[in-house]
């Protein structure tokens, strides 16, 4: 049944990968719907529940957009863009995917917060050395931004 939940509702989304694993997958301890506080939310899965599964992404897109929103108040604005001749920018494939995975470890380790909190945690973000980290060293990062921040 979970199988074609997922199928299902990747044909109407886009072919989301929602379902697929990360940080919205609808099990585990360090997912957000594992935060989510819907009474009804196994209904999604088992019922597949339109209205929940909007619930759901609307839920997902506001903790996610908090996170990266207490980054971004903790960088200087001219390196938040996806510009690449600015040097030292934010906005690159492993950054964001570091800060997303940071995220999941902030979960699983139960201290999901509010805006104002992470951005007190990520004070001095500017500092973290991002170009120590290169291409595929998400995981690396994440743990690091995790340990600094969040540890």
């Amino acid at each position: 049944m979970y199988r074609s939940f997922c199928d299902h509702y990747k044909s109407l989304y886009s072919k989301s990968r929602l379902f697929s694993g990360g940080i919205t997958k609808p099990s585990g301890t360090d997912s957000l719907f594992f935060t989510w506080k819907n009474t009804d939310k196994d209904k999604m899965v088992l019922e597949m529940r339109a209205d929940l599964l909007e619930e759901y992404i609307a839920y997902c897109v506001k903790e996610i957009n908090t996170l990266l929103s207490a980054a971004k108040a903790n960088m200087p604005p001219d390196l938040w863009t996806v510009d690449k001749s600015v040097p030292g920018r934010m906005l690159t494939t492993t950054n964001i995917n570091a800060l997303l995975i940071c995220l999941r470890l902030i979960i699983e380790r139960g201290t999901i917060s509010s805006f104002d909190t992470y951005r007190k945690k990520f004070s001095g973000l500017k500092s973290f050395s991002f170009k120590s980290y290169h291409s595929s060293q998400y995981n690396r990062m994440a743990e690091a931004l995790y340990k600094k921040h969040f540890g």
